[in-house]
């Protein structure tokens, strides 16, 4: 038989003190760390040392710059008059590289919108064997129309571009 303790026996609980960290908020933390970063709004950037907004490493010039930076690492390459393009700096698609000049404002020139060349989204193929979750068992195959209409499809959509996606070149300035 296993021994009884009452609710109010000192046997049932006793008083235990918690280490801890309260952060700015009122939330407890046992890791100083935790708490300290639950409290603040800013913390040093991790290239100048800078108040950064705590969600970023950076602070907002060491972003820039680095952004700037990975930018122009691109290969660059001049408009083939087909592609769109897509500004860095303003999330804004073009149509061709006038359309972007006529929406520079003074003292801007168009390599401050960081412009890269889109690729193409194509229709993707259709693939037979997508219809066999379909088909009654294994010992059945997708029926000939089926086949016929799905090679019409992809005859027809190839190289159908769809949408666009901003790439991995940036767009060659005017020499």
């Amino acid at each position: 038989m296993s021994e009884m303790v009452l609710v109010d026996s000192p046997e049932a609980a006793h008083p235990y003190t918690l280490q801890g960290w309260l952060s700015r908020g009122g939330l407890f933390f046992q890791d100083e760390a935790a708490a300290r970063y639950a409290g603040c709004t800013h913390r040093p950037c991790g290239e100048c040392g800078a108040p950064a907004p705590k969600a970023w490493l950076q602070c907002d010039a060491c972003r820039a710059k680095a952004d700037r930076a990975r930018y122009e690492s691109k290969p660059a390459a001049p408009w083939d008059g087909v592609a769109m393009l897509y500004s860095e700096t303003r999330d804004r698609y073009y149509s061709d590289p006038e359309e972007a000049e006529d929406e520079l404002e003074d003292g801007e020139a168009l390599e401050d919108l960081r412009i890269v060349i889109c690729e193409p989204q194509c229709a993707p193929s259709l693939e037979a064997d997508w219809f066999t979750d379909v088909l009654p068992s294994e010992d059945y195959d997708v029926p000939d129309a089926l086949l016929e209409a799905i090679d019409t499809f992809n005859a027809t959509m190839n190289g159908v571009v769809l949408s666009w996606v901003p790439g991995k070149t940036r767009l060659k300035a005017d020499e």
